[in-house]
């Protein structure tokens, strides 16, 4: 479109000058143009510019400047760039195209990993669980029957049993570190009721209970992916510390949505946490999700329950 003011020659001027736009690289059309005198012979042009690339625009402005000026005269210039559509739909096309590879790719690799590392447990547990669950009762035997009779061999019993839960927790922490980090379910409260159930199958002499605030998934929200694993991983730690290293009978997981900050809270029943006890796996894989925890801008730790039993908290940031 052109809009015609002033003389008649504006009008022939007006198609000229989209001619004179036209001849420059990069320029692919041009409407809406407005050609007005300013007086004192004096002209000023406003329109918008369909370019092929959108990082081009920079050099297409300067050139049209000296172009303007040297060939009609024109100092005013008023121009909006508007990038190619059809471009700008073919690149959105192949960086969703890329994007939806990417994502088949990961879930590909996450399935492989999850599959190698049940055929891992499994082996571990076949080969050296069994065994290691009759030594520790056979330990657990004689330690009882020699406790009166013989104290230094019970203890070196004790010694025995406490070496074969040892090597049991490290072997556990082991395998968990092939598994995948990605947690279960679409979203976290979705995670951490799978997660909960799975612990209680586990271990159904325990209780295992989970609070969620705001109760309703649509309310809690949608947090950052790497975040809600982070938090599911810590859950799942603690409980696996919980109710197979302490011995806990009861477990509270709580997740609490306050504004931009997620407040999760893992309590037990079970043994003490020892601050200065000696570190192991099961502490180093604490240390690490505390680490992952600093990385992301929140917080994580461990420490004696009010009633005794151990307390894991984390604070992790949360998309209002």
């Amino acid at each position: 479109m052109i809009a015609i003011v002033a003389l008649t020659t504006v009008w022939l001027t007006g198609w000229t000058l989209i001619d004179t736009i036209l001849t420059l690289p990069g320029v692919v059309s041009v409407h809406d143009l407005h050609l007005w005198s300013l007086g004192d012979g004096r002209s000023a042009l406003a329109a918008q510019l369909a370019i092929d690339e959108i990082a081009h625009w920079p050099g297409i402005l300067a050139e049209l400047r000296r172009t303007m000026d040297e060939r009609h005269g024109i100092r005013h210039l008023t121009l909006q760039p508007e990038a190619a559509l059809d471009e700008a739909l073919a690149r959105l096309r192949l960086a969703e195209a890329e994007r939806d590879l990417q994502r088949d790719m990961a879930l590909r690799f996450e399935r492989e990993l999850e599959s190698q590392r049940r055929e891992l447990s499994g082996a571990v547990q076949g080969e050296l669980g069994e065994h290691l669950a009759g030594l520790r009762a056979m330990a657990e035997t004689l330690e009882a029957r020699l406790a009166q009779r013989e104290p230094s061999l019970a203890e070196l019993a004790m010694l025995i049993r406490r070496s074969a839960d040892a090597m049991a927790s490290s072997i556990r922490s082991l395998v968990a570190r092939v598994r995948s980090d990605q947690m279960q379910g679409e979203s976290l409260p979705d995670g951490l009721r799978a997660l909960v159930a799975d612990w209680r199958l586990r271990h159904s002499g325990a209780r295992v209970e989970l609070l969620l605030d705001p109760s309703e998934d649509r309310v809690f929200g949608l947090g950052q992916p790497g975040v809600e694993t982070l938090a599911w991983r810590i859950a799942d730690h603690a409980l696996e510390r919980a109710l197979v290293d302490g011995g806990a009978g009861m477990v509270i997981v709580s997740a609490i949505r306050d504004d931009d900050e997620l407040r999760l809270q893992i309590s037990d029943d079970g043994q003490p946490h020892a601050a200065g006890g000696a570190r192991d796996a099961a502490r180093e894989t604490f240390d690490d999700l505390c680490g992952r925890a600093a990385a992301c801008g929140g917080r994580c730790t461990i420490a004696l329950g009010e009633a005794g039993g151990t307390e894991v908290r984390a604070w992790l940031p949360w998309p209002v």
